[in-house]
C-alpha cells in the first residue's frame, strides 16, 4: 500500500486544509512584498532623482558664477587699450596693473588655477602663475581655441582628472570690438574639485549610506573625495550599468562588493557621470521590517489555523470513529448496538439510515431464527415419528394375533380393542 492509503482521513482532512488555508496566505504574501519592494524602489528612485537634480544645479549655478567671472576679466583689454594712446604711461606698468587684476580675481575665485591672456592673434600678453598646471599633456588648447573662434560665449571645455587626483577643466573667452572682430582671448585652467568636492560631500538626502560621485566614462575611472586615492579606474561590469542606466534605478554590486540602488545622469558640462547610490540593506530596511512583522502575524495565523484544522478534523472524523466503533460491537454481537445522534443535518439523516439498516437487519435475523427453528421442529417430529411406525406397526401386528387368540374372552378382548385404538391414534 502507498503512504497515501496508508494514511488517515484525520491525517489527510488536516492535511488538505492546512494546505488550501496556507496557499492564498503565501501568494498573498509573495504578491505582497513584491509590491512593496516595488514600492520601495520607486520611492528611492524619486529621492535619488531629486539628489541628483540638486547636485547638479549646484553645479551648474557654480558653472554660470565662473562664465560670469570669466567674462569680467575681459576688463583687461580695456586698461590695455585705453594705455595705447598714452604715451607717458610705461607699459611695463600697465602690465603690472593687468596682473594685480588678474591675480585679484584668481584670489576672489580659488578655482581659476592658471589665467592666460592672449590678444587677437593669438600672442601671449599675460600668464599668471603657469606653474599651477604641472600636467601640460592635458592641455587641449588647440580644441578650445576652435570653441571660442566660433563662438562668443564663455566656454569650460570637457574635464580631465589629473596626476594628482584632481579635476581640472579648461575655460576661455573671446573679446569682441563693435565690429565682431576678435580683440582678444582668455584662457583659464580651472580646478573643480574645489567645487566638485564639497557637492560630492554634502551629506543632504543621502541618509547613512548612500554616496555620491563622479564616472568619467573617457577615462573610465571614478572620482570620490573621500576615498583616500580620490581617482581609481573603475570594473567594466559597473561601468557598463552606470553607461546604460540613464535615468532609470539599478540594482547593482558596487566598487566595494555591497548591493546597492543607483541611478547616474550625465553631466555634459564636465563629460562625467553624477552618480548617486544607496545600500539596498538601508533601502529595503523598511520591507525588512515589514517582513518580520509578517513573519509574526503569519507564524500567529499558523498557531491559529492549525488550531482549527485539527478541531474541524476532530469533527468530521469523529462520527466515522462511532461508526468503526459500533460496527465492531455488532460483530462482537452486541446486535442492539446503535450510532448516537450527531449535531448536523447530514449526519443526523446517515446515523438514522444506519440505526435502520440495524434495525431491519435485526428483524431479518430473528424470522430467520423463527424459520430456522421451525424446521428443525419439523425435522426432528419426522424423525420420531419414522422411528415410532416400525415398532408401532410390530405391536399392532402382535396385538391383532393375541386378539385372535383370545377373542372368546370378553375382559381381554375389551383390552386388545383399547389397545388397537391407541396404536392407530399414534
Amino acid at each position: 500500500m502507498t503512504l497515501t492509503k496508508n494514511r488517515s482521513f484525520f491525517i489527510r482532512v488536516f492535511f488538505w486544509m492546512c494546505l488550501l488555508a496556507l496557499t492564498p496566505m503565501l501568494i498573498v504574501s509573495i504578491q505582497g512584498y513584491h509590491c512593496a519592494r516595488q514600492a520601495v524602489i520607486d520611492r528611492a528612485e524619486n529621492h535619488l532623482v531629486g539628489v541628483l537634480e540638486s547636485r547638479k544645479s549646484m553645479f551648474r549655478r557654480w558653472l554660470d558664477e565662473r562664465k560670469s567671472d570669466i567674462r569680467s576679466l575681459s576688463l583687461v583689454f580695456d586698461i590695455l587699450n585705453n594705455a595705447q594712446p598714452v604715451s607717458s604711461i610705461d607699459s611695463a606698468r600697465v602690465m603690472e596693473q593687468c596682473a594685480l587684476l588678474l591675480e585679484t580675481v584668481k584670489q576672489e575665485n580659488p578655482s581659476f588655477e592658471t589665467v592666460m591672456i592672449y590678444d587677437g592673434n593669438w600672442n601671449e600678453i599675460l600668464n599668471v602663475e603657469p606653474g599651477n598646471h604641472p600636467d601640460t599633456t592635458l592641455l587641449d588648447i588647440e580644441n578650445l581655441e576652435k570653441l571660442l573662434v566660433n563662438g562668443n560665449e564663455a566656454h569650460i571645455g570637457v574635464s580631465h582628472l589629473h596626476s594628482t587626483g584632481r579635476i581640472g577643466a579648461h575655460a576661455g573667452y573671446k573679446t569682441t570690438d563693435s565690429s565682431g572682430n576678435a580683440t582678444g582671448f582668455i584662457l583659464i585652467n580651472l580646478n573643480l574639485s574645489n567645487t566638485v568636492d564639497p557637492i560630492i560631500l554634502d551629506r543632504a538626502g543621502l541618509g547613512e549610506t548612500g554616496k555620491v560621485y563622479l564616472y568619467f566614462p573617457s577615462a573610465d575611472e571614478f572620482y570620490m573625495p573621500s576615498q583616500t586615492d580620490q581617482s581609481y579606474a573603475s570594473e567594466a561590469q559597473l561601468a557598463e550599468i552606470l553607461v546604460n542606466s540613464g535615468a532609470e534605478i539599478s540594482e547593482y554590486t558596487d566598487y566595494k562588493g555591497n548591493d546597492v540602488l543607483g541611478i547616474a545622469t550625465p553631466m555634459k558640462e564636465i563629460g562625467a557621470l553624477l552618480v548617486v547610490e544607496i545600500d539596498q540593506g538601508e533601502a529595503f530596511e523598511w520591507v525588512r521590517i515589514l517582513g518580520i512583522r509578517a513573519l509574526v502575524t503569519a507564524g500567529l495565523t499558523l498557531v491559529i489555523l492549525i488550531f482549527i484544522a485539527l478541531n474541524v478534523s476532530k469533527y468530521l472524523t469523529r462520527p466515522l470513529k462511532n461508526l468503526v466503533a459500533v460496527t465492531k460491537e455488532i460483530a462482537k454481537g452486541k446486535h442492539t448496538k446503535r450510532l448516537q445522534e450527531f449535531s448536523g443535518k447530514e449526519l443526523r439523516e446517515v446515523a438514522q439510515s444506519f440505526n435502520q439498516m440495524l434495525d431491519k437487519l435485526l428483524e431479518s435475523h430473528r424470522r430467520v431464527v423463527r424459520v430456522e427453528s421451525l424446521a428443525a421442529v419439523g425435522a426432528m417430529s419426522s424423525a420420531i415419528v419414522h422411528e415410532m411406525r416400525s415398532p408401532l406397526s410390530s405391536i399392532k401386528i402382535n396385538s391383532q394375533a393375541i386378539r385372535e387368540k383370545l377373542k372368546e374372552d370378553a375382559e381381554y378382548t375389551e383390552i386388545n380393542q383399547i389397545t388397537q385404538r391407541q396404536i392407530g391414534r399414534l
